[in-house]
């Protein structure tokens, strides 16, 4: 009898261990097929960001150039800049520039993302975002143009933006961080270009 008793006792955790055995096959079954679906999403989500990456990368530096009106030379550059800034520290890089008008400078900007990136406090700030734009506009197509970063002291403390001298000779601030174009405020005190 206990032969017995304990040959079903046996039989029946073997059969509770086969349903338990079971049930898991059943849920590393699931789980291997929800794994294998959210992977192939996975890749898929993966080779559309690439494509999307590359199509950006190509869109950001595909804007057609600018219609350059007049070249500019250091010397006329120069005294535009000082004129404007009399005590400012300048840095001009060239010896020739080629001017456009506002408009073509508002078509790039229309086009470029630097204003598009987010603000991080002390690592991707205003002079991070001056440089980015500097270098977006520093391309075959649109880097003869007198373009360059300013920094100013303005209510608040120190601030970096873009600069550019348009087909009139007139100075403009480029805002980077919302693409706006616009007269030096007077209450800024720009003390350093480089261009």
């Amino acid at each position: 009898m206990c032969f017995e008793m304990g040959c079903q006792k046996y039989k029946n955790d073997i059969q509770t261990h086969k349903i338990e055995e079971d049930k898991l096959n059943q849920l590393l079954d699931t789980l291997q097929c929800e794994y294998g679906t959210l992977k192939s999403k996975f890749e898929n989500l993966q080779g559309y960001y690439n494509e999307c990456s590359e199509k950006l990368e190509l869109y950001e530096y595909q804007i057609p150039a600018p219609q350059y009106l007049e070249g500019i030379g250091y010397s006329e550059l120069r005294s535009i800049l000082k004129a404007e800034f009399p005590s400012i520290a300048l840095h001009l890089s060239d010896r020739d520039y080629k001017t456009t008008s506002k408009t073509e400078l508002e078509r790039f900007m229309k086009h470029d993302l630097t204003d598009a990136r987010q603000y991080i406090a002390e690592y991707y700030d205003c002079d991070d975002f001056s440089y980015t734009l500097m270098g977006a506009i520093s391309n075959p197509e649109w880097g003869a143009l007198p373009f360059g970063i300013l920094w100013a002291n303005i209510p608040g403390g120190a601030h970096a933006v873009n600069c550019f001298v348009d087909k009139k000779r007139q100075v403009w601030i480029v805002e980077p961080q919302n693409d706006s174009i616009f007269a030096c405020p007077d209450n800024w005190a720009p003390y350093f270009i480089v261009m």
